[in-house]
């Protein structure tokens, strides 16, 4: 839904008409578009097979990227950094689970495999991206890049 100062209107459905659709992250780009990370299923239920992300233009929702090109089976994060690059994290299927996208597609961010789920993430104006493991995640992490080819450092 959209507040327009005085009422809300609802947006038109985004998704892929799989089964099982939620939206989990929402961020307000610097050109003032809006992006949605929508978990989307085939099996129902919650068992979240791919992670798509959408962009609304005022008028539509546009997927970015194809269909489960994020590699990330669910997305609880996104941040924008000063260039303009997107950043989603959450779950992956393996190695990161935070990609950037180029405006065409979507690649690893970070060298250092992370082995948990990413709760949330920030980008710095120093240009580092600090990210923090979910809450059931035990111990809990927060770690930092200081580029999307450097590694990643526990900030205590």
């Amino acid at each position: 839904s959209r507040w327009n100062g005085s009422s809300w209107s609802a947006l038109p459905a985004v998704g892929s008409g799989l089964v099982d659709q939620g939206g989990q992250a929402l961020l307000a780009r610097q050109s003032g578009a809006f992006v949605l990370a929508n978990d989307e299923s085939t099996l129902g239920f919650g068992v979240v097979r791919q992670c798509s992300i959408y962009q609304w233009d005022g008028s539509s929702w546009t997927n970015l990227g194809s269909t489960q090109t994020t590699g990330l089976r669910e997305c609880y994060a996104l941040a924008e950094t000063a260039s303009g690059t997107l950043l989603a994290a959450g779950t992956g299927f393996g190695g990161s689970p935070v990609r950037s996208f180029d405006g065409t597609s979507w690649t690893t961010f970070g060298t250092t495999p992370l082995a948990f789920t990413i709760g949330s993430m920030v980008h710095q104006a120093n240009g580092s991206v600090v990210v923090a493991s979910r809450l059931y995640e035990t111990p809990s992490q927060v770690l930092s890049t200081g580029s999307a080819s450097g590694p990643w450092t526990s900030l205590g």
